[in-house]
């Protein structure tokens, strides 16, 4: 569902490129920017781009953003580099000018005004929409393109400006289902520039000469290869001859069944097949909960034969490893045909369908609501939003609101925060909600999530890596938990994500690394929340299905950022950034300032990463809370040094000792931890004497 979901996103953001924002669309105490008179010149001019509406200091403004380069009705382009953005008050009147040729003490920058963070997605209230395309509304208007409409051969056509001129792209699919359900490869056919004639430019791939290449003759598309210039797409045809997956009898006994979560459907090999995912953990219907782990996952061919498994209790022979057959690289969202819906909450299917929750349903004072079992109990738990922004732009701080807990019948049982009494408090009862405030709990939100994809480097993972990527011994060798390891370490307050096996045999530059945690700070420097997530060896984090942006609910905002990991010392942003849930904000730790000095570490190819061997935020080599003896213990103390020797290799465990995050635990010999924590220390800027005993401290905020 979560695929679902993002798609829906992205869809949600390209639609608001052409349509007033519906998350937010008060501005200025109207509905629509359009019914702002003095905003007239600019709504449908093609010289100016996007209207913007946003508040600083408490002040609401109106952002017009010009456009550098304009398509006129006739098919002509005029560039309009000159022609400024302008930032208006709410009355019309123009506070500031920014870019084109006005003098110096017109512009904002000038003023002191830096609308640069406000224009977000979020705060976008109108957008040109872009002209036709070669003359015509539809591309399927131009006659030279009817061989490549609905043909399985060609996936997408694009259309764009390249210096001044309007070309149409047409992309060749890699791989054609045929209408009988065969398939065919088809590399070989080339993608195609032409010109708004129908004449043909040059060409892409394909098994034609270099001099008609694109590439040959200085033609270079990729850049403008983007959705918003996407003018049309093949759909895909059906699998396996259905167009759902439920019209396939041999796949009856997985649907709707608990212990299966999902079912894809791929090509491997010019072969079709279908794979069912096991759930490993299964709530029935009737509120019991079944550990599944080992039921495995199966393979099927079209005609329901099974071809393999992956995992479970079955024998060697019958594994899809057995066979040398990995299906981890098909199994992305895209390829996803059903997935198993979670079960009712407090007896209903939509928490919707309760009475009592009607007056925080579609409320702005409250953000998210929750159904989880406690002791046995189920529970609703309504959580209020601490800024809320009513349709009509008014804005109000609600954070003296509390969150509640209802048991299924709506009766109170107790409040978190808000104006209540002591004894009406659920810390005054002894009820601790914190550990089911996760996002398999998520029954219902006011907004959807704020999206963000942080990098980050590891020194650990990427000492002694054979190339610019981290190290991922610890998934190779099985290490990784499928349930993240934070809850209960000390100074984390672990939410509980999970995350399925196939996410861990996905290898290559999206290979998980380990496990990772975020913490969003608000500008007042309170954390506004925090969740685990999984680290790549690139550096990109991502959400537990190891491919998708990290998701928080949390309303759009700017936040800072600290990463964390268990034996890293943390490194936060300098700065804010605004968050929001249209599209997904990169925060790349290598580039963005940080917060400390030299809180990163120096690495080859200029590359920054988090300190290694740390605990309890800090790397100590000699004195009380030193790593080496932490080191020392775990391997004399290991399960199988039974003759309790120092230089015995701990392998199998995952732990915090294991410093540079090889899978192996060493004392003594090579490669050992203890010399990785020692050259960190040495090599510290602030370690001028190259003393042992230099301490490096974690800086927070």
């Amino acid at each position: 569902m979560k695929a679902i979901q993002l798609s829906f996103y992205l869809i949600l953001f390209l639609c608001s490129a052409i349509t007033v924002n519906a998350q937010n669309n008060s501005c200025c105490g109207v509905n629509d920017v359009t019914e702002l008179d003095f905003l007239s010149p600019y709504i449908g001019n093609c010289n100016y781009e996007a209207i913007y509406g946003f508040v600083q200091d408490g002040q609401e403004y109106i952002y017009v953003v010009a456009d550098g380069l304009c398509e006129n009705s006739d098919g002509t382009f005029t560039a309009i580099a000159d022609i400024e953005n302008v930032l208006f008050d709410c009355e019309g009147n123009i506070i500031c000018y920014e870019g084109g040729e006005g003098p110096q003490d017109t512009q904002c920058s000038f003023n002191a005004y830096d609308v640069s963070s406000y224009v977000t997605p979020s705060n976008l209230k109108w957008a040109y929409e872009a002209s036709s395309c070669c003359g015509v509304d539809d591309v399927t208007e131009l006659e030279f393109l009817s061989p490549y409409i609905g043909n399985c051969n060609y996936e997408a056509i694009y259309g764009f400006v390249q210096d001044g001129q309007e070309y149409i792209y047409v992309v060749a699919d890699g791989l054609c289902e045929n209408s009988d359900g065969t398939f065919t490869a088809i590399a070989d056919i080339e993608n195609v520039l032409f010109d708004c004639e129908g004449n043909i430019i040059c060409y892409e791939g394909g098994e034609g000469p270099q001099n008609i290449q694109c590439s040959f003759n200085g033609y270079d598309v990729s850049s403008y290869l983007i959705p918003a210039n996407l003018k049309w797409a093949y759909e895909a045809t059906s699998y396996c001859g259905v167009n759902d997956v439920t019209e396939l009898d041999f796949l009856s006994r997985y649907l709707d069944d608990c212990n299966y979560e999902s079912i894809y459907s791929f090509v491997l090999n010019g072969e079709e097949y279908i794979y069912v995912v096991a759930d490993g953990y299964c709530e029935y219907a009737d509120g019991t909960i079944s550990e599944i782990a080992d039921i495995p996952n199966i393979l099927y061919n079209c005609q329901g034969t099974i071809i393999c498994i992956d995992g479970g209790e079955g024998p060697e022979g019958l594994q899809c490893s057995f066979y040398d057959i990995d299906v981890s690289p098909y199994l992305t969202p895209a390829n996803q045909k059903w997935e198993y819906k979670t079960p009712t909450c407090c007896g209903v299917d939509d928490i919707t369908d309760l009475d009592f929750l009607a007056p925080f349903i579609d409320n702005c004072e409250y953000e998210a609501i929750y159904g989880f079992e406690l002791d046995g109990q189920e529970y609703i738990y309504v959580v209020a939003d601490g800024f809320c922004e009513y349709p009509d732009g008014t804005i109000s701080v609600t954070s003296d609101l509390g969150n509640i807990l209802f048991d299924c019948e709506g009766n109170f049982i107790c409040a978190v925060g808000g104006f209540t009494t002591p004894e009406a408090q659920c810390s005054f009862q002894g009820i601790d909600v914190t550990p089911f405030i996760k996002i398999e709990n998520l029954k219902w939100v006011y907004k959807d999530p704020i999206l963000v994809s942080p990098k980050v480097y590891l020194q650990g993972a990427y000492v002694n890596a054979p190339d610019n990527l981290m190290r991922d011994n610890l998934r190779a060798n099985g290490l990784i938990p499928l349930n993240e390891p934070y809850t209960g370490l000390p100074d984390f307050n672990g939410s509980g994500e999970n995350i399925n096996l196939f996410v861990l045999e996905t290898t290559g530059a999206n290979a998980i690394v380990d496990w990772v945690y975020i913490d969003l700070y608000k500008t007042d420097g309170s954390i506004a929340g925090s969740r685990s997530a999984l680290l790549q060896r690139d550096g990109d984090i991502v959400d537990v299905n190891g491919s998708y942006p990290v998701a928080f609910y949390l309303p759009e905002d700017e936040y800072s950022i600290r990463i964390r990991h268990r034996n890293h010392l943390s490194v936060s942003s300098q700065n804010a950034f605004g968050l929001n849930s249209a599209i997904s904000t990169t925060i790349d730790f290598n580039t963005v300032e940080i917060f400390g000095a030299n809180a990163m570490v120096e690495m080859p190819n200029a590359v920054k990463a988090m300190w290694g061997s740390a605990n309890a935020g800090q790397v100590v080599f000699q004195g009380p809370g030193n790593i080496p003896n932490a080191v020392f213990f775990d391997v004399l103390t290991a399960p199988g040094n039974t003759s309790s020797t120092s230089n015995y290799i701990y392998e199998g465990e995952y732990k915090f000792t294991d410093l540079d995050m090889n899978g192996e635990i060493i004392f003594q010999g090579a490669n050992n931890d203890v010399n990785f924590t020692f050259f960190t220390i040495l090599q510290h800027p602030e370690n001028t004497l190259l003393s042992p005993n230099f301490i490096i401290y974690e800086q927070n905020y």
